[in-house]
């Protein structure tokens, strides 16, 4: 062999070792928590269903196709937990995605944007193994880690689990008004307590329903800082609810809300 053939071999292999050293070096790297900047759209992809939630300036969650606020408790919950996650070293190579819940048919593809789309975490989570822990990797050619700090139940939930099922979530702390008779009226203490813990039990299809009757309330409450809900028709063992600020409509349990309302109710469930 000549000298200047010799000089090539040893340059391409010199290439290939450090090709090779930096898939190695990118695939051994320990993943990183959700970076820092403020959150506007959350996706977590699934083999059968998707979460969208999106938030505009200022705005609250919103559960994408489902026309309705998300859960923002749960949602900080969420964003909490990839703040805090932590990984402990490879446990696993990428070969071994399906075993560890991590393959195409099955795996949880979770990522986090800012305002200007730009990636604050991208991962991917599998099979649940102990409180707040599950198989993770960043992609499909990375190792396998296990990742600690997010309740998978959070990242399995359905898109419709995501809705807020409280009709007053910030609580009730300045107090209800009723209207009644012309005029908004405050509600006893306890009374009050009752109302601001109504929870919705089912939610309407998101086309609105006619003759919903809130032309007529069964009543009307609102809080010291606005908000508030409207209780319409019946509907088999629910009534129809309207919330200030979400557009779809609620069901709630007719007798649930009986039991707090008592004679304030305009018309018996």
């Amino acid at each position: 062999m000549n000298v200047a053939r010799a000089a090539l071999v040893a340059a391409s292999a010199a290439a290939l070792l450090g090709i090779g050293g930096v898939r190695f070096w990118w695939g051994s790297q320990t993943p990183s928590p959700l970076r820092s900047g403020e959150a506007f759209r959350i996706e977590v992809r699934r083999p059968r269903e998707d979460l969208i939630l999106t938030r505009e300036p200022g705005g609250p969650w919103i559960v994408a196709r489902q026309d309705d606020v998300a859960d923002a408790e749960s949602v900080e919950l969420l964003l909490s937990g990839l703040r805090s996650l932590s990984f402990g070293p490879p446990v696993a190579a990428a070969t071994a995605g399906v075993a560890s819940g991590l393959g195409p048919a099955d795996s949880a593809h979770v990522r986090v944007l800012n305002s200007a789309s730009r990636t604050l975490f991208d991962g991917y989570f599998g099979r649940r193994l102990f409180a707040r822990s599950s198989y993770f990797r960043t992609g499909d050619r990375d190792e396998i880690r296990v990742a600690t700090g997010v309740d998978p139940e959070l990242i399995r939930r359905t898109p419709s689990q995501w809705r807020e099922p409280r009709l007053l979530p910030g609580g009730c702390a300045g107090g209800l008004e009723i209207f009644k008779r012309g005029a908004w009226n405050p509600v006893p203490t306890e009374r009050a307590r009752e109302l601001c813990a109504l929870r919705a039990s089912h939610w309407a299809n998101g086309t609105g329903e006619t003759f919903a009757g809130f032309d007529m309330p069964a009543l009307r409450v609102r809080t010291s800082d606005g908000r508030g809900f409207t209780v319409g028709d019946l509907r088999g063992q629910e009534r129809l609810v309207k919330v200030e600020g979400r557009s779809a409509l609620l069901r709630v349990s007719a007798s649930a809300l009986e039991a707090a309302a008592g004679d304030l109710i305009g018309s018996a469930p």
